[in-house]
């Protein structure tokens, strides 16, 4: 499933990244796969850093602000434990 999610993320299609996104939130939160919470961060801020690289004026696409909105929950949650 990690797998397909970061194929995923690549896609033309705004629908499929965003269900791309949604899943590896649902991963990183699922003890199953708790080795996977790491690259999952990791591999959603460099599509983060990768798709705002050259968009200093602009807001950001609802992908980017969903993985924001994910990190800053994720953020949040480590700093209240």
């Amino acid at each position: 499933m990690f797998n397909r999610a970061v194929d995923q993320l690549g896609s033309d299609k705004l629908e499929v990244r965003l269900g791309a996104i949604y899943t590896l939130k649902r991963l990183s939160r699922d003890p199953q796969y708790a080795d996977y919470r790491v690259p999952i961060l990791e591999t959603l801020s460099a599509y983060v850093r990768e798709r705002t690289r050259n968009d200093e004026n602009t807001e950001p696409a609802v992908d980017v602000r969903e993985i924001m909105a994910l990190l800053t929950e994720e953020l949040s949650e480590r700093n209240q434990s």
